[in-house]
């Protein structure tokens, strides 16, 4: 029988494999409604919605956006995702027409599961953000 820690990694292993592909799906599944992130976007929306705001926002902007897999780490209700996400901007992202310019950002995020769901996160990223790698003078486009 799995232990705890072994079942929420791969309920977040499946969360990240699926969340560019079926984002109400992926999130509806993983996600608990009353989801808490303490590193909330400016106007992201509370609970299960944010994320799915978060994502369709990048999936909008972005839509070749993909999750790189990365080893993922579990202790009992929490798993620590190191991750990438890249993609081209071919659609507008906020109020920055498209560039045809490609990102890459990584971080790290921890989420806290309860009953299956995540109820909790905390995320931080690293580098350039994608804001910067677009406007940035000399980068090249895709």
């Amino acid at each position: 029988m799995p232990t705890r820690s072994q079942r929420n990694k791969a309920i977040m292993k499946r969360f990240w494999t699926d969340a560019f592909g079926d984002i109400d799906g992926a999130v509806d599944r993983t996600i608990d409604p009353d989801w808490v992130d303490h590193d909330a976007s400016p106007g992201q929306p509370g609970g299960a919605e944010g994320f799915k705001w978060t994502l369709r926002r990048l999936k909008a902007s972005f839509p070749d956006v993909r999750h790189l897999p990365m080893e993922l780490l579990a202790d009992g209700d929490k798993v620590v995702a190191p991750w990438t996400i890249e993609g081209t901007h071919t659609q507008p992202y906020g109020d920055l027409a498209p560039t045809g310019r490609r990102f890459s950002v990584s971080g790290i995020q921890i989420d806290r599961l309860g009953d299956g769901l995540v109820v909790e996160s905390w995320n931080h990223s690293s580098g350039e953000g994608i804001y910067a790698q677009l406007t940035k003078p000399g980068t090249k486009s895709a």
